[in-house]
């Protein structure tokens, strides 16, 4: 019952939202592109280290990028996000029905992207909602159903057809569908969907 009521809430404030949000969307590929930004969830040392790695190539090919990850854990204090590398948002950091509210968060959707790379295999609200209205010009994402409002351009993995979205799933129940090696190792595929894609897309 409870999670009908967030839910509803939710996506009463994607539609409200949705109507007054403009950004002018364009094509981009990895050849064009001058700022690149990552979105992806920080909850495991191996993807924070792939993320990471993929981040500085693209930083050796002269593109700015920033990254924004989000943890499920909720951050008691600045000291425990003190040794990572890129800005941060958690579960205490979103409403009770889904919806992001931080400084990192509102900094990292007001950014003009070129590309807007969102590098998770499982969506959470709190990540297709910053995918939707941030104000990047061109955002990647995987292969989802029911997630079109949210990507340009979808990519898809092995998995693909296993992924259902319901954007008032909780967490917790997202976070068990794959296991931690097995969300890495899509996560390394995909990453590699993007590269090989966005260096195919030809841009006029």
């Amino acid at each position: 019952m409870l999670q009908r009521i967030k839910s509803y809430f939710y996506r009463r404030h994607l539609k409200q939202r949705m109507r007054s949000h403009s950004v002018s969307h364009a094509v981009w590929n990895m050849d064009t592109a001058k700022r690149v930004g990552i979105l992806f969830i920080a909850d495991d040392f191996g993807q924070m280290d792939l993320i990471e790695e993929y981040a500085n190539k693209l930083r050796a090919q002269k593109k700015d990028v920033e990254i924004l990850g989000y943890m499920a854990t909720v951050i008691q204090q600045s000291e425990d996000v003190i040794q990572l590398n890129f800005p941060v948002f958690s579960k205490n950091d979103v409403n009770w029905y889904g919806v992001p509210r931080s400084e990192n968060v509102l900094n990292f959707m007001t950014e003009e992207f070129d590309i807007l790379l969102n590098v998770y295999v499982q969506p959470l609200p709190a990540l297709t909602y910053i995918s939707t209205f941030s104000k990047a010009s061109y955002r990647v994402g995987p292969y989802i159903d029911g997630l079109t409002h949210c990507y340009d351009f979808m990519v898809q993995t092995s998995k693909s057809e296993q992924q259902k979205v319901s954007t008032s799933e909780p967490e917790s129940s997202i976070s068990v569908a794959f296991s931690k090696e097995e969300r890495l190792q899509l996560l390394k595929e995909l990453v590699k969907q993007f590269e090989f894609y966005l260096d195919l897309i030809k841009v006029d």
